[in-house]
């Protein structure tokens, strides 16, 4: 489904959802509910919608919730209030393809009939385990595709009525457990009559090995466009045209600029970074990494890789701009160490601009 075509699918059920879609989803919410409170810490809820399954978590878990309908985003706030839900720590309107939040930063996520209706579940599923701390679960209900039958069928029939309905009836299991950092730890049928299913992934933590990084060279430039094209997708619409890297004369900076690479499974390019250098400091153009990638410190190690360039060049500092409107590099930027020296429009960009000075300790 598109987007646009979520927000109003949503906008359109928002009155009605409780006393239709809420009651036929309400014995996978309260499974997902007491799995959910036998564990402890952060939970991030991901399309809490209308926030009925808010009442049902422990008290003691520390709960975020987002959703992209502000729709349904205002009647959850409505229940915090009048239930007094003092364990939900924050409702926030947000694309799940793109979360606002830091890596790890979530002991249990619940995706709770929702997966079947963003655009791109692959990359939402790849930003669910970047916020994911190791030993970490995803816990999911979610109608699936049924591999034959009756049910098939009429899931063929009303398949192209997705962006009508408000979900895809033919949703597969695979794309979800297609995610590799996320190992299946239980699996059941639901009601009503085992069309639904609960599924409990968990992120193992696995030893990370550190990201390869070496020269670009022209035979990568499609693979370094494609990276851009990946990575920065859902950005068009956030800002409301094409940033500048996914328009980037690739040749031209591999050629003079500083174009480094890092290489994932099987020899594909997992991320990229341009800079370049400068009398009185080096310029990081460019980033980005690709979807399946993410949370996985590729982008860290290539920015990291820039600044260790720099500080041997004997340089002073590292200067960077993002766009305004990513707010997920807003957070990250001051988090690495970088500061914010100024705003401005420039080529059509609301830009923040932003340095990270030499440590004092390698002055010398």
């Amino acid at each position: 489904m598109e987007i646009d075509a979520v927000k109003t699918s949503y906008a359109r059920w928002a009155p009605v959802y409780d006393r239709t879609f809420g009651k036929i989803t309400q014995a996978g919410r309260r499974r997902s509910a007491a799995h959910i409170n036998t564990r402890s810490g952060s939970l991030l809820e991901l399309g809490v919608g209308t926030g009925l399954s808010l009442p049902l978590f422990h008290r003691d878990l520390n709960v975020t919730g987002i959703d992209f309908s502000e729709e349904m985003l205002a009647k959850a706030r409505r229940r915090v209030a009048h239930d007094r839900l003092t364990h939900v720590e924050a409702l926030r309107q947000m694309d799940a393809r793109a979360l606002d939040f830091p890596d790890a930063s979530f002991d249990t996520v619940a995706a709770m009939h929702v997966l079947s209706v963003v655009p791109e579940p692959e990359r939402v599923m790849a930003e669910i385990a970047r916020v994911l701390a190791p030993g970490g679960q995803l816990v999911v209900t979610n109608h699936f595709k049924a591999t034959g039958g009756a049910l098939a069928g009429i899931e063929r029939v009303i398949a192209p009525l997705a962006d009508t309905i408000g979900w895809h009836s033919d949703f597969e299991i695979a794309t979800v457990l297609a995610q590799p950092d996320l190992v299946e730890v239980k699996r059941e049928r639901l009601p009503p009559a085992g069309i639904m299913t609960f599924l409990v992934l968990e992120k193992r933590a696995a030893a990370r090995t550190k990201p390869q990084i070496r020269d670009a060279t022209q035979s990568d430039a499609d693979a370094i466009r494609a990276c851009a094209e990946a990575a920065h997708a859902h950005h068009v619409e956030i800002i409301g045209r094409r940033p500048a890297p996914m328009d980037m004369d690739v040749a031209a900076a591999i050629r003079a600029a500083r174009t480094r690479v890092v290489e994932g499974p099987g020899g594909t390019l997992a991320g990229y970074a341009v800079a370049r250098v400068n009398d009185d400091h080096m310029e990081l153009e460019s980033v980005a990494v690709r979807p399946e990638a993410a949370g996985r410190g590729v982008g860290g190690a290539l920015i990291r890789d820039c600044e260790a360039e720099a500080w041997r060049r004997g340089l002073p500092a590292v200067r960077l701009y993002t766009n305004a409107a990513m707010t997920e590099n807003l957070r990250l930027y001051p988090h690495l160490g970088y500061r914010e020296t100024d705003r401005r429009h420039e080529d059509g960009f609301d830009r923040v601009y932003y340095e990270k000075a030499r440590p004092s300790a390698l002055n010398g």
